[in-house]
């Protein structure tokens, strides 16, 4: 395949101020840094529809890791961050071919690289504001829809708020600008993504998360199922004892079957964050 696109459309957050897959406006400090591990599994994520019917998956079910990581560069504005996905195991059927054998080797997807930066605060945390730079770097499987083939960039506005104590929403606006590239019913243009997150500390080490999260092209917005994945999120974030890990799993699937949003997700991780050695806190 000549040319290809990445199937998903989630990308866990690369620090523990964030939520699942969205994203908060709060940077780390200088020198601050985390490191993650997560596994996620996928049922249908990418099939093939006509007429509004399935025919037949392309990728049935997917397990994929992920390796995440974020660093500090000035105190509290602006901070890098990195995921590096793995597709260990998945089951894959060609869809160019007219009786495809099911395919499943360990394969490597496109690589996220972040740049997130922490604009200002208006008084008493009423409403942070952020932005964050994402290049997506083609080192993914293109002919397994694990890789764009070209470099992606996405620019997004982060939006937080805290209207009550110890609860938060989130609002992520970005643009995707990219190659156009129609496979079947698909369009992979310029695409708009939104994102919206709740996050509620329940007690100093547990927090509940929900959120939803859509994209679709620009050019016709929402105009069919298969150019607009959307799907919901709930999970939890918990702070085992002082010893800096934080625990977060998570359920949900699609609730607008486009391309990239599976029937079932779900997913289980553990990151090591030194300030929380410091506090008993997952904020």
């Amino acid at each position: 395949m000549a040319n290809g696109f990445h199937y998903t459309t989630f990308h866990p957050v690369a620090d523990s101020t964030s939520y699942l897959g969205v994203w908060s406006p709060k940077t780390l400090d200088l020198l601050e840094w985390e490191a993650g591990i997560s596994l996620h599994f996928e049922h249908r994520p990418f099939q093939l529809y006509q007429g509004g019917a399935r025919i037949r998956g392309v990728i049935d079910d997917i397990v994929t890791q992920h390796l995440t990581g974020s660093l500090g560069l000035v105190s509290h504005w602006l901070e890098v961050g990195i995921d590096l996905p793995v597709a260990w195991r998945f089951s894959f059927q060609n869809p160019n071919v007219a009786t495809p054998t099911q395919e499943g080797k360990t394969r490597l997807a496109d690589t996220q690289f972040y740049l997130k930066s922490h604009l200002f605060t208006i008084p008493a945390q009423w409403l942070q504001i952020g932005l964050l730079s994402n290049i997506s770097a083609p080192t993914g499987s293109v002919d397994h829809f694990l890789g764009d083939n070209t470099t992606v960039f996405t620019e997004s506005l982060l939006l937080e708020s805290t209207p009550l104590d110890h609860f938060n929403l989130a609002l992520n606006l970005g643009f995707e600008f990219r190659p156009t590239l129609v496979f079947r019913d698909i369009n992979k243009s310029d695409q708009f993504k939104i994102g919206f997150g709740m996050k509620y500390d329940l007690c100093p080490r547990l927090q509940l998360l929900a959120e939803l999260e859509s994209q679709t092209r620009l050019s016709d917005p929402y105009a069919n199922t298969a150019n607009a994945p959307t799907e919901v999120l709930a999970g939890i974030k918990y702070l085992i004892k002082d010893s800096g890990l934080v625990l977060t799993s998570g359920l949900g699937g699609g609730i607008i079957h486009g391309s990239g949003a599976p029937l079932i997700r779900g997913f289980i991780g553990l990151s090591y964050v030194p300030s929380f050695k410091k506090r008993p806190s997952t904020q």
